[in-house]
């Protein structure tokens, strides 16, 4: 592939001199001290920045934790720009990566005066597909009036759009079930066959980051092309001289998913229906399609409901013994002969139309895949793990790697270029001499140099963090009730005059403690909104607490990292427990029956550093700035009375710490109002 020019300034400009431009615009009396107002000079950023910077010319991966507040963002991009590398930047979301490409690239070539290539490239069900939107409204497809007067805003949208990103497209938002017809697939794509290849926004998107010095992508597109490259040999991102990974605690999980192969009830539905809408708009004489399309429908319900009996979560399989995996065995069969049938239709009608060919080539993989689970139904496989997951969106079969380094060390190897992991969690701190062990060996990632750069906030001053006595069980299913019940614990809430945050380890515990708040605190919560996780989406709960003040949110997962509520909102944080996995996990339980057969221990080697993992993260919602102050509650009493629950804390922010809520009423009434 093509690359931008001035690739080889690394090559050209002596070490000595790149760093001391990081000097001139990180230093205590630099560039950007003296441009914005709000910028503070914090050692430990010029020190982030020096360090990756000196990744960058001696082609060394990094993997670096940069605490809350320490400006990890502009600590990378200062040195990318000084150096003028080539560099693919990856972040946690689509969010993060507008923000990087809106405001705090332009905002950094400006001062520095270092004018950038820059693109951001994000997955393809962001992007107007235009051979799929003029299918739409071409009006065979069965819309309303209300969505084909939507199709023909979509329309004039896409024709006067620089990029055909939906995000800028707001009705969408309103009518999500639209997407996936005016988007495209890998699956469902023409490629250079399209009729609308010139017209093509993700092909032009491509094409700018080609032409780029820095390219912002998420962790999904980066890993799904990653794993493409592994596949199939093809290249979705330029190379490189560096991959810089931000957020990089949440780059692990969404690897897995990525490298897991699925076979689901939905996908299957969404075949169905192009097979149906393809086949009755290109060779409608040739097929029964509707009944074509029905079969797999049939399928589809029937892996449905052999597995209904399990109920919603995720599930091990094959288990032989039991009547689910039968059913899900006969599924599979009907699956394969119904696909059979089909592909024989298509070998009959042998088109040349690129549309259809994409279908084939659909059922093709689909039916590898079933293959693929029906064997691993009577065989061991020691490198994977299979499982089942049911919830609201249906039914799916999954196969992961058992071990993500297997998978990855050989691509990050490949690519040529150093890797660069930045986050304010990857290490286990104070709990252990090698902080980034764990880390690394699920990345497979061992030649890395490694750094722990500290916050610039003074935790002991701006935060309280307190873990009663005499605390309730955490392991009683009532734990979370019996937590908010605590009376010393109604003394803190009167005082507290900004926002709380209850965050907890499972739904159920959710609903339990928005049910006691409503019971035991009604008269606290007259003139405070209660925002429930379930109740909204996650996005207009997060806006509606920062614009009330003093709301109360609570959440689960989703709520633990990737939250920033600055100032009062945000003036108390609960935590109900520790955040350990549920070991029956089918994915978890085959990590630990692994590690335990090379001699480890699940519980010590992989269940504690994952819980610490995620409670650093919950507990970083808390101090956002370096004027926020904050009380922090958890409720687990293992933190101070087990050995491996004090190592933890030891690894969290160095608040001021207690045993009493009474010190948590006295610190919450020097609260700021």
């Amino acid at each position: 592939m093509n690359q931008p020019e001035g690739r080889d300034r690394l090559k050209q400009t002596p070490y000595q001199d790149l760093q001391a431009l990081i000097d001139t615009y990180l230093g205590p009396d630099g560039l950007l001290l003296s441009s914005s107002s709000d910028f503070r000079y914090r050692s430990e950023q010029h020190r982030l920045a020096k360090t990756i910077l000196s990744c960058l010319v001696k082609r060394e991966s990094l993997i670096a934790e940069a605490g809350t507040g320490i400006g990890k963002t502009f600590a990378y991009l200062i040195p990318a720009l000084t150096a003028g590398a080539t560099v693919v930047i990856s972040t946690a979301s689509k969010t993060l990566q507008d923000q990087l490409y809106n405001r705090d690239l332009p905002r950094l070539a400006e001062v520095m005066g270092r004018p950038v290539k820059v693109a951001r490239l994000k997955g393809r069900s962001n992007y107007v597909c235009a051979h799929r939107l003029n299918r739409a409204l071409g009006g065979q497809l069965g819309f309303n009036m209300k969505e084909q007067s939507l199709l023909h805003q979509l329309a004039e949208f896409s024709r006067v759009s620089a990029d055909g990103d939906l995000s800028g497209f707001d009705p969408i938002s309103r009518q999500p079930g639209l997407i996936p017809t005016v988007t495209s697939t890998m699956e469902n794509c023409l490629g250079h066959r399209c009729d609308y290849i010139s017209e093509c926004a993700v092909m032009k998107a491509r094409e700018q980051a080609l032409e780029a010095s820095i390219v912002i992508v998420n962790h999904h597109l980066l890993c799904s092309s990653l794993r493409l490259l592994q596949d199939q040999d093809v290249e979705l991102l330029p190379k490189p001289q560096a991959y810089i990974i931000d957020e990089a605690h949440s780059f692990l999980d969404i690897a897995s998913d990525q490298f897991t192969q699925t076979v689901s009830s939905q996908s299957l539905t969404t075949l169905a229906r192009d097979l149906l809408a393809s086949g009755q708009l290109l060779a409608a004489s040739h097929a029964d399609w509707p009944g074509l399309a029905a079969e797999i429908e049939r399928s589809a319900q029937s892996l449905r409901l052999a597995a209904q009996a399990l109920g919603v979560g995720r599930y091990g399989w094959p288990e032989p013994s039991s009547n689910s995996h039968q059913g899900l065995a006969t599924g599979l069969s009907e699956l394969k002969d119904a696909l059979k049938k089909i592909q024989s239709v298509f070998t009959a009608i042998n088109s040349d139309d690129p549309e259809l060919q994409r279908i084939e080539a659909r059922l093709h993989d689909c039916s590898a895949r079933v293959r693929l689970f029906q064997e691993v139904s009577t065989h061991d496989d020691p490198a994977h793990v299979q499982w089942l997951e049911q919830n609201s969106f249906g039914l799916s079969l999954h196969r992961s790697p058992l071990s993500l380094a297997d998978v990855l060390a050989p691509v990050m190897q490949n690519a040529a270029a150093p890797w660069l992991f930045l986050s304010a969690t990857l290490s286990l701190g104070g709990s252990s001499d090698k902080p980034f062990e764990y880390f690394k060996d699920r990345l497979g990632l061992h030649g890395a140099r490694e750094g722990l750069f500290e916050s610039p906030f003074r935790y002991e001053e701006q935060g309280l963090l307190v873990i009663p006595k005499d605390l309730p069980d955490p392991k009683l299913p009532d734990h979370i009730q019996s937590l908010l019940r605590m009376p010393e614990l109604k003394g803190v809430l009167a005082e507290l005059r900004g926002g709380l945050f209850v965050l907890c380890t499972s739904l159920r515990a959710v609903s339990l403690a928005a049910a006691e708040l409503r019971s035991e605190h009604a008269e606290w919560l007259e003139d405070r909104l209660l925002l429930v996780q379930g109740e909204r989406s996650r996005e207009a709960m997060l806006e509606l607490f920062r614009q009330h003040g003093n709301a109360v949110l609570v959440g689960s997962a989703s709520f633990w990292e990737g939250v920033d509520v600055p100032g009062q909102a945000l003036s108390m944080l609960v935590i109900d427990k520790l955040p350990f996995a549920p070991p029956d996990d089918p994915v978890l339980r085959a990590r630990i029956q692994q590690c335990e057969r090379t001699g480890g221990s699940g519980f010590r080697d992989i269940q504690c550093p994952e819980a610490l993992l995620s409670l650093k993260q919950g507990v970083g919602r808390l101090i956002r700035t370096e004027h926020d102050r904050g009380i922090c509650l958890l409720g687990d009493r293992r933190l101070a009375q087990m050995a491996y629950g004090r190592k933890m804390l030891a690894a969290l922010p160095k608040f001021r710490q207690s045993q009493s809520l009474l010190d948590a009423a006295q610190f919450a009434k020097t609260l700021d109002p």
